[in-house]
């Protein structure tokens, strides 16, 4: 099996997606007040330092058809077919895998950090292609709380690192935030846990900082 880098692999498997026809639009379900941002809602599954990526087509609040997992080795992605949607706060997708035939389910809530996170089951793929656990989305979904202050922007009164994610497997630093200074916010932010604010300068240009006593509305 033939190896190629990361980068490469994610480009490829996300434009083989687009001509097996999983942009294919599907109606949102009017009743979801969580949508995905994009066309591609992202699971991420972490066994230890091993960290598996599925890729599902996303409509708004409808998922399917297609869906591609690719493991952190190198290898080839493993391609299927989803349905599944979310309601609310909930997820809810079935997967059939091309190859074996065998099944995933994912199912798991989005948090008030808009991070979803929930559990699978199904029929593993070997080698380590895919296999069921735990899983979180690597970027915040768009979720209508009515809660946040209607602010744009965020006053850093004291130094407050930035994250990737808010919490969960694969957290890391990906820069600082100065006292004093502005940031523009990426959602509207409650100031009383995580605010996602945009950093251009910082690895993929937004991330999550702790607010409460750090951060206030500009």
């Amino acid at each position: 099996m033939s190896r190629v880098t990361n980068r490469t692999l994610a480009g490829t498997a996300l434009s083989a997606l687009v001509f097996a026809g999983l942009a294919t639009a599907v109606p949102a379900h009017a009743d979801s007040s969580c949508t995905v941002n994009g066309d591609y809602l992202r699971l991420r599954q972490a066994f230890g330092n091993y960290i598996t990526t599925t890729t599902i087509n996303a409509k708004g609040s409808s998922l399917g058809p297609g869906v591609v997992t690719v493991p952190p080795s190198g290898t080839n992605g493993t391609y299927g077919s989803a349905s599944g949607s979310i309601s609310g706060r909930n997820i809810d997708v079935r997967i059939t895998w091309n190859d074996n035939k065998g099944t995933a389910h994912f199912t798991g809530t989005i948090g008030d950090d808009d991070i979803a996170r929930g559990d699978s089951t199904g029929t593993p793929i070997p080698i380590n292609l895919w296999n069921p656990g735990p899983w979180y989305t690597s970027e915040p979904l768009n979720c209508s709380t009515g809660q946040g202050t209607g602010q744009s922007s965020a006053k850093v009164v004291a130094d407050v690192d930035v994250y990737n994610i808010p919490d969960g497997p694969g957290k890391r630093q990906i820069g600082t935030l100065r006292a004093p200074s502005v940031v523009p916010l990426v959602e509207p932010c409650t100031f009383d846990a995580f605010c996602h604010v945009s950093v251009p300068n910082m690895d993929g240009g937004n991330g999550f900082a702790w607010a409460p006593g750090l951060l206030e509305p500009a």
